[in-house]
């Protein structure tokens, strides 16, 4: 599978999601986005959370290899100022809800049709303060996809 093959099945996974929809109209009454690619300059604001952005951030093959690795990188944002104070705690939910989409869109990466390949890595990050109230995770995904006889192992 060539890597603008395996961005288009993750981004109809992820854009068609059932719960992923359910979820952020019950959350936050509207749809969630889903961006190919982003022009970091004019990122998507508030109007556009929750979201989620798909790109390709790598790759590692070799003719010497059985199996090559695509790198996908998915996004997913939400804006959410909610809080509640219960004596000398405040608790920001936007943390929890930001894990609770953040799930949901692994869920539909790991589920999409993307043949022979399968996730071998997953790497998460979190930024739920520095650019509060949007908060952050981001996914690496390590696809691997075995070379099959005949398959070009550098696509």
């Amino acid at each position: 599978m060539d890597i603008n093959t395996l961005i288009d099945t993750i981004v109809t996974a992820v854009s068609t999601d059932s719960t992923i929809t359910s979820w952020a109209s019950t959350t936050y009454s509207q749809a969630h986005q889903v961006f190919e690619n982003v022009d970091r300059r004019d990122p998507p604001g508030e109007e556009a959370c929750p979201f989620v952005i798909i790109y390709p951030s790598g790759k590692s093959a070799g003719q010497s290899q059985d199996k090559k690795h695509h790198h996908v990188e998915v996004d997913v944002c939400i804006y959410d100022e909610t809080k509640t104070v219960s004596g000398n705690v405040t608790s920001y939910a936007g943390t929890s809800r930001l894990e609770t989409f953040r799930k949901y869109v692994e869920n539909a990466v790991v589920g999409a049709d993307v043949g022979n390949a399968l996730v071998d890595d997953l790497d998460v990050e979190y930024d739920t303060v520095d650019s509060f109230p949007f908060m952050w995770a981001g996914m690496i995904f390590t696809i691997g996809e075995d070379v099959l006889i005949g398959a070009d192992p550098l696509e």
